[in-house]
């Protein structure tokens, strides 16, 4: 091997490359809480010099931060990091999980383990004005059948609640993000099974206000269960 070979490695590092070890660097500085919510970034003048890199990488940084929902641009101000998940966070979410490509076996399993433990917590931690809503809830899906309205909105609503009343913002966005998945599939289910699914969603809330962990998760999997059974065989 000639020396020349030794160095065919060394290529130029794409643009690409270079805002996304700027968009590294600023999370670190999130995961290290030296930026916080709230906090502004430093200037694209401040990021190119202290960073050494171009204006276009410090921009395309700052875009890909955007798009991703961290950051917002204050006009005048400059970027200031996000207080609270938004939308573009939980489409980022659901695309890359679409990406995977993967069974509905998979998904169906990370529904169980996800959910199975996010309910128990949410025996634990739920207030009487998260029952109130998950009542609500119900009563809601009930009355829309009745008006033959089939939408799966409150079915994923009633779900995401749940995942609310764990009181832990991750649980939250995590959850909604998987609820989201099953979408598609619960638009039949719920023409289908409504019945089925108003006893599942009942049988649920019971469980949570008696604080039953051992019924908790025999409504979680009875739930998937029945979505296996009648929407698979639509696929």
């Amino acid at each position: 091997m000639n020396k020349e070979e030794k160095t065919d490695w060394i290529t130029p590092i794409p643009k690409q490359s270079v805002s996304r070890m700027v968009l590294e660097k600023i999370k670190d500085a999130m995961i290290r809480k030296e930026l916080k919510p709230g906090d502004f970034l430093p200037s694209e003048n401040e990021l190119v010099t202290k960073m050494g890199v171009g204006k276009s990488s410090a921009r395309e940084a700052i875009k890909m931060l955007e798009a991703m929902g961290v950051i917002e641009i204050i006009k005048g101000q400059g970027c200031r990091i996000k207080n609270t998940f938004d939308s573009d966070v939980l489409q980022s979410m659901i695309f890359q999980m679409i990406l995977q490509q993967n069974t509905d076996e998979d998904l169906v399993e990370l529904r169980l383990l996800f959910e199975i433990s996010a309910s128990k917590l949410a025996a634990e931690n739920a207030t009487e004005d998260d029952f109130q809503l998950l009542e609500k809830s119900i009563e809601k899906t009930e009355k829309d059948y009745a008006r033959g309205i089939h939408t799966p909105d409150n079915d994923i609503n009633f779900h995401n609640l749940i995942f609310k009343s764990t009181h832990n913002p991750y649980l939250m966005l995590i959850g909604a993000t998987i609820m989201e998945l099953f979408r598609g599939s619960l638009t039949v289910v719920n023409v289908t099974q409504c019945e089925a699914i108003l006893e599942q969603h009942r049988m649920t809330l019971k469980a949570l206000r008696d604080k039953d962990m051992k019924a908790i998760e025999n409504a979680v999997r009875s739930t998937v269960d029945k979505w296996k059974e009648h929407s698979l065989e639509h696929h």
